[in-house]
């Protein structure tokens, strides 16, 4: 790993640790500086690329708004105005992923899912939100008391967590990562391949190799995980970002 990444890392995990930990730690670490950029990075105008993207593939996604903005109740998340309408545009990214997993795959109600770096669980309550599903999450230790902080305070259940060593072979209708799964080194990359992606029906990726100063998966090693098809991430937060998915069954 590189030495900044690293360095990067630790404080990430202090930040979620004593999220977790402490009341009012938890109250603010999304508009912390260190956890802004790993996880809460998304801007004012991102958000608005985010919206057009729902309005135009999912646009019955909307009145599931007031729901949505629930997750913004907690850890003073930045907050930006949309057409009247105040919610952050790291919740919005989440309901933008939702819609492009509907667009892809159709209902997920009662499907089995896996994301690869759950992060404080902001995309497992979005999903939660909207349909009935079984939860996997797997990230950092710190990490994962985070996220079962916070869905529990969001009232969300039927949520597993895991790190990765802990991982044993199963099948999901659905692995997800946005990130995580490309910055990963090829190790353990190998270990989630294994242990969860070719037991899965479908997936869906955000990610860039470019990005990744460690020996990972290239192009050539992502296209073998299924059918995969590559496409421009909308709105692009990288220049080298792509989304892949593939096993859709919703076209």
């Amino acid at each position: 790993m590189d030495l900044t990444w690293s360095v990067i890392v630790d404080e990430y995990c202090e930040v979620c640790l004593r999220a977790a930990q402490e009341e009012i730690e938890f109250s603010v670490f999304r508009s912390n500086p260190v956890y802004k950029k790993v996880v809460e990075h998304s801007t004012c105008e991102l958000g608005h690329g985010y919206l057009d993207v729902i309005k135009r593939d999912n646009k019955r996604l909307i009145k599931h708004f007031n729901k949505f903005k629930t997750s913004d109740n907690f850890g003073s998340p930045l907050i930006c105005g949309y057409s009247g309408m105040l919610i952050s545009p790291s919740t919005l990214r989440y309901i933008k992923i939702l819609s492009d997993l509907i667009k892809y795959f159709g209902s997920l109600e009662r499907f089995k899912i896996a994301e690869i770096g759950g992060g404080y669980g902001g995309q497992c309550k979005i999903i939660k939100d909207v349909f009935n599903v079984e939860y996997h999450s797997i990230d950092l230790p710190e990490a994962n008391l985070l996220a079962q902080k916070f869905l529990k305070a969001t009232g969300k259940e039927n949520v597993r967590f895991s790190t990765w060593d802990m991982l044993v072979k199963e099948k999901y209708d659905l692995v997800i990562s946005v990130g995580a799964f490309t910055e990963m080194n090829r190790e353990i990359q190998d270990h989630y391949n294994e242990m969860i992606i070719s037991g899965s029906k479908q997936g869906y990726m955000i990610g860039s190799v470019e990005l990744n100063p460690n020996d990972c998966y290239q192009i050539d090693d992502l296209k073998k995980m299924g059918n995969v098809v590559f496409e421009n991430e909308e709105p692009n937060t990288h220049p080298t970002n792509f989304v892949m998915h593939w096993g859709n069954v919703a076209s």
